[in-house]
């Protein structure tokens, strides 16, 4: 039983090495053998010729292969978005909905039955306003900064040495940083009974629920 195998095409590396190859020994071919090594080199300045052409067009394959795949994802994303849209108007409107309806016995307000969903309204959980962000204590924010490496670079190995926390460098950075004030620590803190200063919590809302 005999089986065929596909004939190994040389690659780029391969073919340009044989070029170089042949370039290599021209100095030493002989007068006889000069028409010989003529062809030959012909023959592999061809193929190498060929060969360059073949991979500069697959590369530029690539490139608008994957210019094609960014503007099939920016037609999806837009896509996605009005089907975000449109689903976040309707829940709006299913909810004003109910809203409008009177509430059940227990208070708690009316649902709406299909054939295979049920849509009602659920309470938001508490979450935190921030009603005055210059009042929150620095406790409860946190702060980003970017800064050049050889700075924090410099700005460690002073505070190390100089144990100063307040150097130039760390005080560059704070007033250059973008600061943040952390809703899951407020959450935290007035959960445990903390009054935090210019904040509370939102307990009013609710959202839809589909079933």
């Amino acid at each position: 039983m005999s089986t065929s195998l596909t004939p190994h095409a040389p690659s780029l590396y391969e073919i340009e090495q044989d070029l170089q190859d042949l370039l290599d020994t021209e100095d030493l071919v002989s007068d006889e053998q000069r028409q010989e090594f003529e062809a030959q080199l012909q023959q592999a300045i061809k193929a190498s010729i060929d060969k360059r052409e073949r991979v500069a067009n697959f590369l530029a394959h690539c490139s608008l292969s994957a210019q094609n795949c960014d503007a099939e994802i920016r037609r999806l994303q837009a896509r996605k978005k009005t089907f975000e849209n449109a689903e976040k108007r309707l829940r709006h409107y299913v909810q004003a909905v109910i809203e409008s309806l009177p509430t059940r016995a227990d208070g708690r307000p009316a649902k709406l039955e299909a054939r295979t969903a049920t849509f009602s309204l659920r309470s938001k959980p508490p979450s935190v306003e921030v009603l005055d962000e210059a009042s929150v204590p620095s406790d409860y924010k946190n702060i980003t900064v970017t800064m050049p490496l050889d700075a924090w670079e410099k700005l460690c190995a002073e505070m190390c040495a100089n144990d100063n926390p307040l150097s130039t460098f760390l005080v560059n950075a704070w007033e250059s940083g973008q600061v943040d004030v952390s809703k899951s620590k407020i959450k935290v803190a007035i959960d445990n009974g903390v009054d935090v200063p210019g904040c509370d919590l939102n307990v009013s809302g609710h959202y839809l629920v589909v079933k």
